[in-house]
C-alpha cells in the first residue's frame, strides 16, 4: 500500500512533511493519525524559518518527538525537538536512535 505523506497534526489540521520516518511498527494508514519519528522539512528559497515554527509546533504537540529543518543552499540544518532549535554545527543530524551526517543528506 503506497502511504500519503499526509500528517493529521490535529482534529482540523493536515501537514505534509517533506519526509516523515516512521516506527518499524506503525499501522498502514492513508493518512497518519500517529507521531511519526521523525518529520524533515527542506527549505526552499523562499521559505523562511518563522513559517517553519509553526509546523514544527503542530509536530510536537502531536508528539513528534524531533524534526529536521535542512537548507540545501546554505548547506546547514538544526535539529530540533520541543522547546529547542539546536544548529548542526557539527554537521551530525540526529534523532532518537539515529545519527546522520549532513554530507550525506545534502548529496
Amino acid at each position: 500500500m503506497l502511504l500519503s505523506p499526509s500528517v493529521r497534526v490535529s482534529a482540523s489540521r493536515v501537514r505534509v512533511p517533506d519526509i516523515r520516518v516512521l516506527a518499524e511498527n506503525a499501522p498502514e494508514q492513508q493518512v497518519v493519525t500517529f507521531p511519526p519519528i521523525l518529520c524533515i522539512e527542506i527549505l526552499s528559497p523562499e521559505d523562511r524559518m518563522t513559517r517553519f515554527t509553526v509546523k514544527l509546533k503542530d509536530y510536537f504537540q502531536m508528539g513528534v518527538p524531533v524534526c529536521w529543518i535542512i537548507d540545501p543552499i546554505a548547506r546547514l540544518a538544526w535539529n530540533a525537538a520541543p522547546g529547542i532549535l539546536t544548529e548542526a554545527t557539527d554537521g551530525i543530524l540526529r534523532a532518537e536512535g539515529l545519527e546522520t551526517p549532513l554530507a550525506e543528506v545534502l548529496e
